[in-house]
């Protein structure tokens, strides 16, 4: 069960200065990752296969079941 499906049930308020709400809006997605890092100078990749074997990354960013890929950061601290 994802963070967004917790909130739905039990409230945003148990999240409250923990999770930034713009990760608690609600989506039609079966999964969402997303990736955080207090470093510079570090690139994390990643890539997720679909059921048909089509690739979802930074240099593919959409498949045709769906996946969706929203922004390679490349400079800085994580999102």
């Amino acid at each position: 069960m994802d963070i967004v499906r917790i909130a739905a049930d039990h409230g945003k308020d148990i999240f409250k200065g923990i999770i930034d709400d713009k990760y608690l809006t609600a989506l039609p997605v079966d999964l969402r990752v997303i990736m955080n890092w207090n470093q510079i100078n570090v690139d994390l990749d990643l890539h997720v296969s679909d059921p048909s074997g089509e690739d979802c990354y930074y240099g593919r960013k959409s498949t045709a079941a769906g996946g969706r890929f929203s922004k390679d950061f490349t400079a800085g601290l994580g999102p």
